[in-house]
């Protein structure tokens, strides 16, 4: 639900228990995003302005990051947008946020800022290799800025230096990115024109 309201059900929809209540109170996206783990299903990730977990599905949480943004400006944003966990190290997190922040963390503790080199948008989307664990991928929006222009970043050596990829992309904000589990050379976004791939 809007805003970091989270509610579990355990009867296949026939009844709703908010959870979450120890992150209320924060600055959240209307978009919240949360992620669960791919290892431990009681294991659950919400991003407000820092990143939440539960390892009881939901009973309690408790934050694993200070603030990840630019700081509150008394606005709307300064949250975080996007989440992601390594398939192959379940140890490797990364968090994007709506001022144009991605951090990684190997340890869910220590939180390195991997922005540098990256344009001061909203990033959309954060990704892990399926293959390569050093590998990344984060998409950007400029919407908010009335910047057009597509941006895709992939970056081998978890964000110390990133490459723009977005090719011959149409000038559309990119929303998505899905690397193919099977191939890691396909690639799908998902952009405010449509759906786009490239092998």
């Amino acid at each position: 639900y809007q805003w970091g309201q989270v509610k579990k059900t355990i009867d296949g929809g026939g009844n709703w228990t908010s959870i979450g209540i120890a992150f209320r109170e924060d600055r959240t996206n209307w978009s919240t995003p949360f992620i669960m783990d791919h290892y431990n299903s009681d294991i659950l990730y919400v991003g407000t302005y820092r990143l939440w977990k539960t390892e009881d599905a939901g009973n309690s949480f408790a934050n694993i990051s200070d603030d990840l943004t630019q700081g509150d400006d008394g606005s709307s944003y300064h949250t975080i947008t996007s989440l992601a966990q390594s398939k192959i190290n379940l140890n490797f997190l990364l968090v994007g946020t709506d001022d144009g922040r991605v951090h990684f963390s190997m340890n869910e503790g220590e939180w390195v800022d991997i922005s540098n080199g990256l344009p001061i948008r909203w990033i959309t989307s954060v990704a892990f290799d399926p293959f390569n664990e050093n590998t990344i991928y984060t998409t950007v929006s400029g919407f908010r800025w009335d910047e057009p222009e597509s941006h895709i970043f992939k970056s081998d050596d978890l964000g110390e230096n990133w490459i723009p990829i977005q090719g011959d992309l149409p000038e559309f904000p990119i929303n998505c990115i899905i690397i193919d589990p099977e191939n890691n050379m396909n690639i799908l976004v998902g952009t405010d024109a449509g759906v786009f791939g490239t092998n």
